[in-house]
């Protein structure tokens, strides 16, 4: 059961990986000026569920750490990253629902929102660092 988190939250990162390989398209038609086809519903329902599906797994995170009893000091790092997350999924989330429900000519807001969601995946590489250390600590 321990390593239903690391194993949840990779599927997770993956589906985002590939939410954000089709934000691209929007990224180099609305900057690059590319032209370029957006599979905006197919962009929105897997951001959707990698972005849910991660704060979700957070939260099973917390109760596995809790399960396990593992020492909350070693898990700062991972912790306070996932923290940052959050917030930025949330946002991402947020701006993705504004932008989907009332689609109208935007630079700013999906130019956040890409940023947002990069963020997240870089943020991703954090948190198997971090997570390794403590599976290290907690086997």
């Amino acid at each position: 059961m321990l390593y239903l988190h690391p194993l949840f939250q990779s599927l997770m990162f993956i589906l985002c990986l590939y939410a954000f390989y089709l934000g691209f398209a929007r990224f180099k038609s609305l900057h690059l000026h590319q032209k370029t086809k957006f599979q905006r519903k197919r962009h929105a329902l897997f951001g959707l569920i990698g972005l849910a599906g991660f704060l979700g797994g957070m939260a099973g995170g917390s109760i596995i750490g809790e399960i396990y009893k593992l020492d909350p000091l070693i898990g700062e790092l991972h912790e306070g990253a996932g923290a940052v997350m959050a917030v930025l999924m949330i946002f991402a989330l947020a701006t993705g629902l504004i932008q989907y429900l009332k689609p109208k000519p935007r630079k700013l807001m999906p130019a956040l929102h890409a940023l947002a969601n990069l963020i997240v995946l870089i943020l991703f590489f954090v948190q198997v660092y971090s997570g390794v250390g403590i599976l290290n600590r907690a086997a």
